[in-house]
């Protein structure tokens, strides 16, 4: 596990997090050709994944300012998105965007290009946090 790994995803291997979402098929075709870096903030910690030629080479703590697209919300509202049933809008990023308190950042176009990818990082990000993977 990596040093200042955040505290939602403690249970969760960062290199083991990485190879299953590259070997996710759903993602690999969503993420084609994809070169960003995505910042979460999930209070008090912050993760950093690392995009390049669509395949994700890096996730672990960092700087979120310098990120391509950055998502914010309080650590409750992580905790709810995260659960394998979430509350309403807490099912997908762009309702808990829209309704729940979370805040993006940064190039909404890009995110919107690659928002597919991006929800099967989260997709997988919740079957590991809830020991599903």
């Amino acid at each position: 596990m990596a040093k200042g790994w955040p505290e939602l995803m403690r249970g969760i291997d960062a290199a083991a997090f990485v190879a299953e979402v590259n070997a996710d098929p759903e993602f690999r075709l969503a993420a084609r050709y994809w070169n960003a870096k995505v910042g979460l903030n999930f209070p008090p910690d912050n993760l950093v994944l690392a995009f390049e030629n669509g395949a994700l080479i890096e996730a672990g703590p960092g700087d979120t300012a310098t990120a391509d697209i950055r998502l914010t919300a309080p650590e409750g509202s992580w905790l709810e998105f995260l659960k394998p049933v979430p509350l309403p809008f807490h099912h997908g990023m762009l309702p808990a965007i829209v309704r729940q308190g979370f805040a993006l950042d940064g190039d909404v176009v890009l995110w919107t290009t690659y928002y597919g990818a991006l929800s099967r990082v989260f997709a997988i990000m919740k079957t590991l946090v809830n020991g599903q993977g």
